[in-house]
């Protein structure tokens, strides 16, 4: 049995793996990049329109939810003080 008086850390360990550097990906991802901005097919009105409808979901959403909290409030003061 060996006694030891002080702590001795265990070396620490690394699971870096090296990443390559290749032009041919590099190109590749740059053309899917250039391809997603430049959809023709798709005009900037649509965009705009889909862009403004998920804000006014949102918008909608969070406004609910505010009104939930304030009904659950009114009835735990209303409950407090008058039960």
């Amino acid at each position: 049995m060996k006694i030891s008086y002080f702590y001795r850390a265990k070396p620490k360990t690394s699971s870096y793996k090296p990443v390559f550097y290749t032009p041919e990906d590099d190109q590749s991802s740059l053309k899917k990049k250039m391809s997603i901005q430049n959809d023709d097919s798709i005009t900037l009105r649509e965009r705009m329109d889909r862009r403004w409808d998920e804000e006014r979901k949102h918008k909608a959403v969070s406004q609910q939810n505010i009104l939930k909290a304030f009904a659950v409030i009114a009835i735990l003061i209303y409950i407090i003080f008058f039960l």
